[in-house]
């Protein structure tokens, strides 16, 4: 046992006696239950937990029945603990799966030990949750980038459920803006903090960059497209030659694709396989992004932040040639 000396700290009981404390600490119950700042009185038979400081220091709230105690998370509703009646007092249950610690932890040494299994996979959390190979590559080109096999990654595993994927595209263009695929996704649960609901990914066909288009309506879609017609001329002198998009009403824009002389293909009705690079670039960002926010536990009026935040490190991670069928490359 490590403790913290402290000021001795009187205690008052029951009965009127008083004691005093002369050493605190951290308490690790279980995996998600840490109770800080806990007086360590050595005269005391069992161990007291005081509900209204779980209440004060804890996003938790404790629901009370004529047996049970159960202590949930606030925002999640996830299951902390649960505290059965025994004679008068509510004893909590510790779980046996669980590695229970029932020790004191010097606060500055707990801050320590966090910190050391945190620099294991502190690269994969700030760059997006890639892959081993992505960071190996990476770490070779940037000394400051130390690499280190990553264990399972359980946020990796809950941010990429999805469906069976769809058949590789074999679409390349030679050059950069002959083709864009474009596609809304939308609208998401959760109204952003500033009132977004959709956004448009535009993806070049040759080079995999992306761009995104924050939207509270579909309406927006025209205005969107028109902006980035007009910044592809200027900032890189090119002409989009065509943009290849699904059969929603609001890429039907016949009179904008007329005055740039842009080609407008469409896929299929009901056949989003046909414009395949643009859907699985929306599975590559959603994936990032709820890597992101699972980590970082943001609340989701936030998710617009965290979208544009997913695109910014995909279009700067490594990323196939499909020409040559190279190994990963870093393309910009």
């Amino acid at each position: 046992m490590v403790f913290r000396k402290i000021k001795p700290t009187c205690i008052k009981l029951p009965n009127g006696s008083h004691i005093f404390a002369h050493y605190d600490g951290t308490v690790k119950l279980f995996e998600n239950f840490f109770l800080h700042n806990v007086f360590f009185v050595p005269e005391f038979s069992f161990n007291l937990i005081s509900v209204q400081k779980i209440v004060k220091y804890h996003n938790w709230k404790l629901i009370f029945s004529s047996e049970l105690c159960q202590i949930q998370d606030v925002c999640s509703l996830k299951m902390i603990g649960e505290a059965r009646l025994q004679e008068g007092l509510y004893i909590l249950k510790l779980s046996e799966a669980a590695r229970i610690v029932n020790s004191f932890s010097n606060i500055s040494e707990a801050r320590s030990d966090s910190s050391k299994s945190q620099d294991d996979g502190i690269w994969h959390k700030r760059l997006g949750h890639p892959s081993n190979k992505v960071l190996h590559l990476i770490s070779k080109r940037f000394s400051c980038i130390v690499f280190s096999e990553t264990k399972p990654c359980d946020v990796c595993h809950f941010s990429r459920q999805t469906r069976l994927c769809f058949n590789n595209s074999s679409s390349y263009s030679e050059h950069i803006f002959d083709l864009i695929h474009v596609d809304i996704w939308g609208p998401y649960g959760t109204t952003s903090i500033h009132g977004h609901r959709f956004f448009l990914t535009i993806v070049d066909d040759h080079s995999r960059f992306c761009w995104i288009f924050l939207m509270k309506t579909k309406v927006e879609t025209r205005d969107a497209l028109t902006k980035f017609i007009i910044m592809v001329n200027t900032q890189f002198h090119k002409k989009i030659k065509a943009i290849r998009s699904d059969n929603g009403s609001k890429f039907i824009c016949k009179d904008l694709y007329d005055n740039f002389g842009i080609i407008h293909q469409t896929s299929c009705i009901e056949t989003p396989q046909e414009n395949s690079i643009v859907q699985r670039k929306h599975r590559h960002i959603l994936e990032v992004c709820r890597s992101l926010t699972f980590q970082c536990n943001i609340p989701m009026v936030f998710w617009s932040y965290a979208i544009m935040q997913s695109v910014f490190l995909i279009n700067r991670l490594p990323t196939k040639i499909l020409k040559g069928k190279t190994p990963y490359e870093l393309v910009y």
